[in-house]
């Protein structure tokens, strides 16, 4: 959980130092500050989903929904989101076409 707040702190803080010296800020650099921002925050979201989905688990108040899922997909899916965090690393699935399984799919997006 320390490394999305780390990642909040330290955009938010080089947008502020910049903008507090009155420097011209440039639309790309404030644009992709803000986005990293956001994706931040939005993995911090998804850590403290799992976090309380784990809490739920243990005391026997979590519900798991299973339906037949390709996992291959779901997969893909996720892989897509980091893609979109790094230039600097090709991230490939090595998976069949489909696999299918009986899961709760949804679990990993609360």
């Amino acid at each position: 959980m320390r490394t999305p707040i780390t990642a909040l702190r330290g955009f938010t803080q080089i947008l502020l130092r910049h903008l507090d010296r009155g420097a011209a800020v440039e639309v790309a650099r404030l644009h992709a500050g803000l986005a990293a921002i956001d994706q931040q925050s939005e993995r911090l979201a998804r850590l403290v989903a799992q976090l309380l989905d784990v809490a739920r688990l243990d005391a026997g108040r979590l519900t798991l929904h299973r339906t037949e899922t390709d996992v291959v997909a779901l997969v893909e899916g996720e892989v897509q989101v980091v893609r979109q965090t790094t230039d600097r690393h090709t991230i490939a699935v090595a998976a069949p076409p489909s696999l299918l399984a009986c899961l709760d799919a949804c679990a990993s997006s609360r």
